[in-house]
Parts: structure tokens; sequence; C-alpha cells
């Protein structure tokens, strides 16, 4: 019987050190040590940039309000 792990390369093929993943990115902002070059390029690129291209490669949408944004007005909590 084989008692030796596959590598994280080796047990997922999509893994790379040399690809950026969010939650490496998240690591590295939040001071975390488990993080690789790439994932601490794109944290630096997105910090400099003013909006997420450097990430994503498209601008981000500004955020909706909710439909129900609206109900602690006087007008929606006042029945008639």
């Amino acid at each position: 019987m084989c008692t030796d792990k596959p590598t994280a390369a080796e047990a997922d093929p999509g893994y790379g050190p040399h690809i950026p993943h969010g939650a490496r990115i998240w690591n590295y902002r939040v001071g975390g040590t488990d993080n690789f070059p790439a994932d601490r390029e794109v944290a630096e690129a997105e910090a400099t940039s003013s909006s997420m291209t450097a990430c994503t490669g498209t601008r981000t949408r500004p955020r909706t309000p909710s439909p129900r944004a609206d109900m602690n007005t006087p007008s929606a909590t006042t029945r008639k």
C-alpha cells in the first residue's frame, strides 16, 4: 500500500502556483503567508488600479441598490 500523498499539482491538474487564485490573493491582502508571487502581483496591481481590471479584465459595475432599500421610508411603513 502506498502512503505517499499526491502533491497539490498532481491532485488537481488545474492547480499552479503561477496562476493567481482569489483565496491566495485575499490571504496576501490580510497579511497571510499562504500565497505565491503571482498572487502578490495581482494584489499589488489591484491596489494601484482604480477598478478590478487588473484581475478580471473588465471594469466592475457600481452596486445597485436593493429593491428593499426603500422599505424603511415613512411612506413604505405607513398604512392608509
